[in-house]
């Protein structure tokens, strides 16, 4: 029963710790198209 109670708690691990990858590439990208954006509108207001 132990052994059930380590292997489960293990993936529960495995799957947490994909999630967090999967969720931190995604706030970069959200980060880096936020960059992006305001690169624009700075290039944009300087044209007026």
């Amino acid at each position: 029963m132990i052994e059930f109670l380590i292997l489960s708690f293990e993936s529960v691990i495995k799957f947490l710790s994909k999630k967090n990858k999967t969720m931190t590439r995604e706030m970069r990208k959200s980060f880096k198209d936020s960059l992006r954006a305001l690169k624009v509108d700075i290039h944009f207001a300087n044209t007026l």
